[in-house]
């Protein structure tokens, strides 16, 4: 690698045989802004270098690199199979000085078909990385019968950037996916502050003899990690412009059978704070006394959280349960998916709660609370014992083969049960299937 002012800098090479992809997708569009600029220019000859600069003009602005910063990936060793793929238009890469103002010319010349084609391409490149990741991820799944921790990859492009953020500018999106990936890691990987997000991703790796910003690269930063006060006003930008996200990916999960709300799960949970947080309060939760937040998590039959509600920590669960089974009630009915079941656990407990789930023709399954009633607590002891044996006399009752069946015909039963069961027809149909 030549030596440069960008140290550590980190193209995968998967990253590069995408976006050679994305040049052949679109090569008329590319065809296209290249004849009208020669047109224009009454440029007769000398074609290679200009192709080799439009070429160079899309990966600049799909990573929002100034014109020396792109230029110095391409007259480094930075990119070489782009670099490799350029040189199919030309014996020579151009030289810095000549295609400097001529790369700035292209597109402010061509900048609405230039604009055009940006958008599509920047959806392309970030689609086409999750989408084989999560096809990779899913293979090698099947192929260990392991627990294997998923990589950044798999989260990225499950929504194309232009649904993410539909009311921004192509060059300001493609300027904020390299911070929206890095602010999605920080809370897939749980960490705390922006000053631990920065120190992991300029951890440098060694690659092939070289020490490389590794997730710096993956997440989109082509010429290493940013200033740590840049996350801080990015990360505000996304906070306040990522409700359409949630939305639009709640569709898009449904859609693709992820999100599964045949049953939905209300839960609670305590977050304790620093005692600085002003907003934090006295609380009480399963695991007693605390001082922060509480939170109340909604989510479907993989597990998988749709909405989550935060209070302050002296707020009763039951009070944030309409905040937080409301939004799935409504995007159940948007979808035509089939609530059969709401479940919560004792802090729920309340005849409103379970009134306002029958009313929706929904079974209800709220816990039991027992710390008023001994009656009550024996009930449960009992239906918790019940469920024990049940369960043992299922794995004992049966071979693995019948178990396996079992399940399979449960589950397409479920399936075909149909939408929009009344409530006695959901209990004659269970009835009769046991």
């Amino acid at each position: 690698m030549n030596t440069s002012a960008y140290f550590g800098t980190h193209f995968p090479k998967n990253y590069q045989e995408i976006i050679v992809e994305g040049f052949n997708r679109f090569e008329h569009s590319i065809e296209e802004i290249f004849q009208s600029y020669c047109s224009a220019k009454a440029i007769e000859r000398n074609y290679g270098p200009i192709r080799q600069l439009v070429h160079i003009a899309i990966v600049q602005h799909l990573f929002a690199l100034n014109r020396g910063q792109i230029l110095t990936l391409f007259l480094s060793d930075y990119a070489p199979t782009l670099k490799k793929y350029l040189l199919n238009f030309n014996s020579t890469l151009f030289c810095r000085s000549w295609s400097s103002p001529r790369l700035r010319d292209i597109v402010e010349f061509s900048s609405i078909n230039f604009n055009s084609l940006l958008e599509k391409f920047v959806d392309f490149f970030y689609t086409t990385i999750g989408e084989r990741a999560r096809k990779n991820f899913q293979d090698a799944l099947k192929q260990s019968k392991a627990k294997l921790v998923p990589p950044l990859e798999i989260f990225m492009g499950v929504l194309p950037p232009s649904q993410i953020f539909p009311f921004t500018s192509i060059q300001k999106r493609a300027e904020i996916m390299p911070y929206f990936n890095a602010w999605n890691y920080m809370h897939i990987k749980h960490i705390s502050g922006i000053t631990e997000l920065v120190g992991e991703i300029k951890t440098v790796k060694e690659i092939e003899g070289h020490y490389v910003f590794e997730l710096a690269g993956i997440l989109g930063f082509m010429t290493g990690a940013p200033a740590k006060g840049k996350f801080f006003t990015y990360f505000e930008w996304i906070e306040a412009h990522i409700d359409i996200l949630d939305y639009n990916l709640d569709l898009k999960l449904i859609s693709e059978e992820i999100h599964e709300l045949t049953v939905v799960s209300v839960d609670g949970t305590n977050i304790p704070q620093d005692k600085r947080d002003k907003s934090a309060s006295n609380g009480h939760g399963s695991r007693g006394k605390f001082f922060g937040q509480k939170s109340s998590i909604g989510c479907g039959g993989n597990c998988i959280p749709i909405i989550g509600v935060t209070k302050s920590g002296n707020t009763a669960d039951a009070a944030l349960f309409n905040d937080t089974i409301v939004p799935i009630h409504n995007l159940a009915l948007l979808t035509g998916q089939d609530i059969w079941a709401i479940t919560a656990d004792a802090g729920y407990t309340s005849t409103y709660i379970i009134e306002d789930i029958i009313a929706w023709d929904v079974l209800s399954f709220v816990d039991i609370n027992t710390r008023k009633s001994k009656p009550l607590k024996e009930l449960k002891e009992a239906g918790v014992l019940l469920q024990k044996y049940s369960k043992k006399a299922i794995k004992r009752g049966l071979t693995l083969e019948e178990r396996k069946a079992w399940i399979k015909e449960v589950k397409q039963y479920s399936k075909n049960a149909g939408k929009f069961v009344s409530y006695s027809e959901k209990k004659t149909s269970s009835q009769k299937s046991f």
